[in-house]
This record gives C-alpha cells, sequence and structure tokens, in this order.
C-alpha cells in the first residue's frame, strides 16, 4: 500500500503530496523529526548504513545506481516507486540523473575528505561511471541551480566530519530528556 520500502516515511510523504486535492498550510510545528537508535538515520549518521540496511532488512540498490549515499539510493528508489504508482500524475516528470550523479560524487568527495574512503576507492569509483554518465556529470555541473550549489558546497570540503554529516540539522537547544522535551512541547 502506502508504505514502500526502502523509506515508507519518505514515500508516503510525497504520495500524499501528488494525490491529495488540496493542502493546507499551518505554520506552527506539528512534528519534531528525530534520530533515535531504531532509525536509519542513527545508522547513516554514524557511518554504519550498511548495518542500518540489514537492521531494517532492506536495500537501496536500484538498476542505474551507484554507490556511495544510501540516502540518496534509497531516495531514488522511492521516486521510481511513485512514478510507478502515480504514473498519469507524474507524467512527463524524470528523476534528475546529472543532479542524482553530482549529488553521489560530491558524497564520494566527502568520504575522501574524512577519509571514510581511500585514493584507490575514489579513483576506482570514478571508473565506474559509464560515458553517458560522464556527459550527464559534466552537463549536470554547468546549469546555474546546480553551479551555484557546488559552489556554495565547496565550503563543506572546509567544515568538520560533524557539521558536513549534520548540515542543515538544527539541534533542539533546552531540552535534554524526553521529560523536558514534552514540556517544551506543550509550550
Amino acid at each position: 500500500g502506502v508504505f514502500q520500502p526502502p523509506f515508507p516515511d519518505h514515500y508516503l510523504l510525497n504520495a500524499l503530496l501528488i494525490s491529495a486535492d488540496r493542502w493546507v498550510y499551518f505554520p506552527n510545528r506539528l512534528v519534531v523529526v528525530g534520530v533515535s537508535s531504531k532509525s536509519f538515520g542513527h545508522y547513516f549518521y554514524s557511518q554504519n548504513a550498511a548495518e542500518g540496511l540489514a537492521y531494517l532488512g532492506i536495500s537501496t540498490d536500484f538498476p542505474a545506481a551507484i554507490p556511495g549515499n544510501d540516502l540518496l539510493n534509497g531516495m531514488c528508489l522511492w521516486l521510481m516507486r511513485l512514478k510507478e504508482r502515480y504514473r498519469d500524475e507524474l507524467a512527463g516528470i524524470d528523476i534528475d540523473r546529472p543532479g542524482y550523479l553530482i549529488r553521489q560524487t560530491y558524497f564520494w568527495l566527502l568520504q575522501y575528505r574524512y577519509r571514510r574512503i581511500g585514493t584507490r576507492d575514489l579513483v576506482h569509483r570514478f571508473g565506474m561511471l559509464a560515458i553517458r554518465d560522464w556527459i550527464l556529470l559534466i552537463r549536470g555541473a554547468i546549469r546555474p541551480s546546480i553551479f551555484l550549489r557546488l559552489f556554495r558546497s565547496i565550503g563543506m570540503l572546509r567544515k568538520s566530519h560533524a557539521e558536513a554529516l549534520w548540515n542543515n540539522l538544527v539541534p533542539l537547544e533546552g531540552p535534554r530528556d524526553i521529560r523536558e522535551f514534552a514540556q517544551w512541547l506543550d509550550r
């Protein structure tokens, strides 16, 4: 049904966005997203994505996947499933392969920068790219929106490992435990 692997919450939210007749914007916080020891995010941000996938019994592999960021591969997979399920609604909309390649190769560079992979692995990964992917990668990199994003991302290579992994995540200030968190929510 509506809970499709590899990440059912991502699939469901997007399925709802596609299928709902109307949406209401409500600016108050209704949901706080966190990372628990039972979530894939815990494994991913602890650099144990393979262990997290095994724990959940899921795979983020698909025919045109390249190794690297399992969250990105998982996103591509649930986007493909949405395209299958909502064929009419998503007719003419393609998954951005150049964007995917740019994000995945950028992830490789981050892994190399923070010594998660060595030079040999980095060279091997770039060698895995088909000629068509190289063309798409170069074409994608010169798109103005992608180029500007890449330019801003270069600063990430100067950040610490934790800052790079948790980019754009905002830690909750104040609550130290679940009781204080509940009180914070009530306010």
